[in-house]
């Protein structure tokens, strides 16, 4: 049976909650047999019941006058009190999510260890089971018009990856 984590509340109390923490993965696009250049550092988290997905891009890189070449960082956050993130329960320690939105479904799968948050710091709650370490990822994305391709989401393998972004970074400073 699958839950969802829309945040259920009986009698004031949430069920079915996913477990507290963030998971953080960092994934290219697959299209054609071909990973992306530009890639994306995301961060899952879940704290009393109420989840964010937060994706930051490293890419795709622009011309501009006087800088070159370089790419513009860019952040955004979904959350589920919106609703523009639905996660659903697929087991114990398997979470899906689902992003819609600008035409495009992101769906994105997270494997993981929990543990118990035994903290003297929650005097009168209960333990709490918290997001351990991330163990996989997978995703996809699906354009609802046939003619727009799909693509698979891969993560980069190891606990930590040196990435290299196919250009310079450029930010926003104080005018001189």
């Amino acid at each position: 049976m699958v839950l969802t984590w829309l945040v259920l509340l009986v009698a004031g109390t949430a069920v079915g909650l996913p477990p507290d923490g963030e998971l953080r993965v960092a994934y290219r696009q697959l299209q054609e047999g071909k990973l992306s250049e530009v890639f994306w550092e995301t961060t899952l988290s879940c704290w009393e019941g109420t989840c964010s997905l937060t994706a930051i891009s490293f890419g795709p890189c622009v011309e501009t006058p006087g800088l070159g070449t370089v790419w513009f960082p860019g952040a955004r956050t979904i959350t589920t009190r919106t609703g523009e993130l639905l996660l659903t329960k697929v087991g114990a320690t398997v979470l899906e999510a689902e992003e819609r939105g600008l035409g495009t479904t992101i769906r994105y799968r997270w494997s993981f260890t929990t543990v118990e948050d035994t903290s003297t710091g929650r005097v009168g709650r209960r333990q709490k089971r918290m997001f351990g370490n991330l163990t996989g990822f997978s995703g996809s994305a699906v354009h609802p018009h046939p003619s727009l391709q799909t693509w698979d989401l891969v993560p980069f393998e190891g606990q930590l990856v040196k990435a290299h972004p196919a250009c310079d970074l450029a930010v926003t400073g104080v005018p001189k």
